[in-house]
């Protein structure tokens, strides 16, 4: 057998698809768990590595090859003077805290494990362990340790315990829950406590169910003045946090926080776009200009918030994603741009979506909708003989086609579909869901026999003669045209 020294023999094995690496992983015990770091190991252009074994031999053994591309086997050889004799893989520095890890971890699944050992680690210095007990505490039967969890005041191991009742308890737990959560003191939490903190309070009303009027307004003043934090990660939540209780000021704060954020910084591994000609130069376009991840963050959040928006706030808010689809992404970077849009523009009224016409009629697709003219009926349908030819099983149908006719024949002017087009008209998405085959095409071939009045235009005659046919709204208890 020739094996390689010791460090190899004690690493992990990562494989790298894409970018062409093999790299090795340098494990050091810390704590109950152990510090990783990475070494390239092998690299090649291209090296499309798809799989790697470690022989009998002591030699490494890899394959390359995947998406239709030419197989090849590769072996590895320590060639060189270092000691190469097998080694035990185990260490024994810190072996006590992962065994105390294992010990609470052979609890998970298990109903009859020991609480007290559990709760003895609720509040352990090593993260990895009371995380193993917290997930331990889940396991056992909630009437075991309800009391326990409700009146404990040490706060590390309150909110450990609470986090579990509000994942097990019951609907009637959630104001005792709150009530303890609400004793906690948030000045005396580091940032992981207080993310804690925060993910007790959101899972609490995820499982239990939606806080009773005073209570929301209770955690909403308890939060409020806490946002903005200095934490960008403590502010991440505090705003999915703020929304879902409908803070009155949280949008105002939430737009100040994105347009205060500063550019998105590129990793440091941007070397390693040279090492692939499928996706490199896709990656390396957008390390160039990096997409404002943290800000998008925020308008997801934002984007299901009904109330107390005001017109000006609505635009900033539109805007930044006019702002953000200019950066360079994936191939469904504009995709999820459009979906987070489209969930906000639900939420939009009539007025508003009058008053935002400009802003989100706007695609966000890289490429512009090209069209080409339609072919004219020739001549005026009756409904009668039009139905003759829908009224069966329509086949033949192209969506290419209807989308090119919906943009070429101008009534993407008012009205959407798949998130394309104005909103001036009723949005056309979900219409074949709502009515008849007969309704539909009584709509197309006479569409303003029946106008919602949420719709309506109104005919506008200026003071030198001039006749408008236009939308007149309230805005802000100002007329706009």
């Amino acid at each position: 057998m020739t094996p390689c020294p010791e460090k190899y023999q004690r690493a992990l094995f990562v494989l790298d698809w894409t970018f062409g690496t093999i790299y090795a992983v340098h494990l050091t015990p810390h704590g109950s768990t152990y510090l990783g770091e990475m070494e390239e190991f092998i690299v090649g252009v291209p090296l499309a590595v798809t799989d790697a074994v470690l022989g009998t031999d002591g030699e490494m053994y890899f394959a390359v090859g995947g998406r239709r591309t030419d197989s090849s086997l590769y072996r590895v050889s320590y060639v060189g003077a270092k000691d190469t004799d097998l080694v035990d893989a185990k260490n024994s520095k810190d072996a006590d805290l992962r065994a105390r890890r294992h010990q609470l971890e052979a609890m998970h699944g298990n109903a009859e494990g020991d609480l007290e050992l559990i709760f003895a680690h609720l509040d352990h210095s090593d993260r990895f362990i009371r995380y193993a007990a917290r997930v331990a505490l889940g396991w056992q039967p909630v009437e075991c340790w309800r009391v326990r969890a409700l009146t404990t005041s040490r706060p590390r191991v309150a909110i450990s315990v609470l986090m579990a009742l509000s994942r097990q308890g019951r609907p009637q737990d959630l104001e005792p829950v709150l009530t303890a959560l609400d004793d906690i003191d948030w000045k005396s939490l580091d940032e992981l406590g207080r993310l804690a903190l925060l993910r007790t309070y959101s899972l609490a009303s995820i499982r239990l169910g939606k806080p009773s009027d005073p209570w929301r307004e209770q955690v909403v003043n308890s939060f409020a003045l806490l946002f903005p934090s200095e934490s960008a990660r403590v502010n991440a939540e505090l705003v999915q946090l703020l929304v879902y209780l409908n803070s009155s000021d949280v949008i105002e704060k939430t737009l100040a926080v994105m347009e205060a954020l500063p550019p998105e910084l590129a990793p440091d591994w941007d070397r390693l776009t040279e090492r692939s000609s499928n996706y490199g130069s896709t990656v390396a376009k957008m390390l160039r200009n990096m997409p404002p991840t943290h800000k998008i963050h925020f308008a997801f959040v934002l984007r299901n918030l009904k109330e107390e928006w005001t017109i000006s706030q609505r635009k900033r808010y539109f805007q930044f994603f006019l702002d953000a689809v200019s950066h360079p992404g994936a191939e469904s970077y504009a995709g999820f741009l459009k979906n987070i849009r489209e969930d906000a523009i639900a939420t939009c009224s009539q007025t508003e979506l009058v008053a935002l016409e400009s802003l989100i009629s706007r695609s966000l697709n890289a490429e512009p909708v090209e069209t080409t003219p339609p072919t004219r009926p020739g001549r005026k349908w009756p409904q009668t003989e039009a139905l003759q030819f829908v009224g069966g099983e329509l086949t033949g149908r192209d969506y290419s086609s209807g989308r090119n006719l919906f943009h070429a024949t101008q009534c993407a002017k008012c009205h959407r579909l798949a998130s394309e087009g104005g909103t001036i008209g009723p949005d056309l998405s979900t219409s074949g869901k709502k009515f008849s085959r007969e309704d539909f095409l009584d709509a197309i071939l006479e569409p303003s026999k029946a106008i919602s009045n949420q719709y309506g235009s109104h005919e506008v005659v200026t003071t030198d003669g001039k006749v408008l046919l236009e939308r007149v709204v309230s805005i802000e208890g100002k007329l706009h045209v």
